[in-house]
């Protein structure tokens, strides 16, 4: 599918690629109020590089992040 956007004034959503797998985002996952409702209830930065890549090859899966935009006054 390749690289994909959506704008919001106050969001916009972009598609993952395994750049976006850091250890901020493991921490994210790994938290269990965060994970309650999840499958994942740990991870390693490898192991969601694995699972972006996994998601991007399929065809009938868009996998996207929320990002907030800054909000310059």
């Amino acid at each position: 599918m390749g690289f994909m956007r959506i704008e919001g004034t106050r969001i916009y959503l972009r598609t993952l690629n395994s750049h976006n797998a850091s250890s901020e985002y493991c921490g994210w996952l790994n938290d269990p109020g965060v994970n309650k409702y999840l499958e994942t209830r740990e991870a390693s930065v490898a192991s969601l590089k694995q699972y972006i890549e996994e998601k991007n090859r399929k065809p009938d899966c868009l996998f996207w992040r929320i990002f907030l935009r800054k909000v310059i006054n």
